[in-house]
C-alpha cells in the first residue's frame, strides 16, 4: 500500500496549554474586532439623551445605587446653581447604573465642584468627580469601547507569563 508512496507525515496535538493559549488569542482577536466596529459607531453627541453645554458638565461616579436627582442635586447646589442632573439608569429595569451628570449654570462653579467634590461622600459613598469627556475629548472612547482611563483592564493572563497555574482538585 506504501510501498509506492511515502508514509504520511506524523501529525502532532496540541497540549492543553497551548489549546488554551490559542483559544485566548482568537478570543482576543475577535473581541478586539468587535471593539473597534462598536467604537466607529460611538458618537456621544449624537446620544438623545445628552443635553446641555459639555464645558460646564461634571461627571459623577461611583455613586450610591439609591441615590437620587434630587440628592444629587442637592449635594452639588453648594458649588453654584446647578442647571440640569441626570442618573444613567438602566433603560429595561431603570435601576440606577452608579453615575449621573451634573450641570452649571456657569463654568466657574463648574470647575468649583470638579476640584472640590472629588472623594466626598454621598449617600455613604465616596464619589469620582471628572470633567465630561465624551463630547470635550475628541476621539476619546469610554473604557466599555477599550478607552477611558487607567489601565486596570489591561492584565495578562498568568499563564502567558510563564507563570505556573495552579490545578482544581
Amino acid at each position: 500500500m506504501f510501498e509506492e508512496e511515502d508514509p504520511p507525515e506524523a501529525t502532532r496535538g496540541e497540549t492543553k496549554e497551548e489549546k488554551r493559549k490559542r483559544r485566548y488569542f482568537e478570543k482576543l482577536e475577535t473581541h478586539k474586532t468587535d471593539l473597534k466596529d462598536r467604537s466607529k459607531e460611538y458618537v456621544p453627541a449624537d446620544d438623545p439623551n445628552v443635553e446641555g453645554d459639555p464645558y460646564k458638565t461634571i461627571i459623577v461616579a461611583r455613586l450610591n445605587y439609591e441615590t437620587t436627582e434630587k440628592t444629587l442635586k442637592k449635594e452639588f447646589e453648594r458649588y453654584g446653581p446647578v442647571k440640569r442632573v441626570r442618573i444613567v439608569r438602566d433603560p429595561k429595569t431603570e435601576k440606577s447604573r452608579g453615575y449621573g451628570f451634573v450641570e452649571f449654570e456657569k463654568v466657574e462653579d463648574f470647575k468649583t465642584a470638579y476640584k472640590q467634590a472629588n472623594e466626598r461622600r454621598i449617600d455613604g459613598r465616596k464619589v469620582v468627580v471628572d470633567y465630561e469627556r465624551g463630547r470635550t475629548i475628541a476621539g476619546w472612547l469610554p473604557k466599555r469601547l477599550g478607552g477611558g482611563l487607567g489601565d486596570t483592564r489591561n492584565t495578562t493572563p498568568s499563564f502567558l507569563k510563564g507563570a505556573v497555574r495552579p490545578r482544581n482538585r
